[in-house]
């Protein structure tokens, strides 16, 4: 799966089940604070990671360093696949 797939892949999850009507969802975005996901939100993107990449996301994995971005979250997605 190419970085592009998965940039395409979680642009449209973020969108669909977070929608931002003032910002602009881009590879370097940040969720946190710019697109306001909170800590339920970054639950369902860790259950979404393990059923659209069928990877498994551990507790420890769940943090600002890997959660931070799209960006993040695909060489995350990638270190795993």
């Amino acid at each position: 799966m190419t970085r592009e797939t998965i940039i395409e892949k979680l642009s449209h999850f973020l969108s669909n089940e977070f929608p931002n009507q003032g910002g602009v969802l881009e590879e370097n975005t940040n969720l946190l604070s710019d697109w306001f996901l909170d800590s339920l939100g970054t639950l369902e993107i860790a259950m979404f990671l393990e059923e659209e990449f069928d990877i498994d996301v551990q507790r420890a994995d769940i943090n600002g360093d890997n959660f931070h971005s799209m960006g993040t979250l695909t060489d995350f997605i990638l270190s795993r696949i």
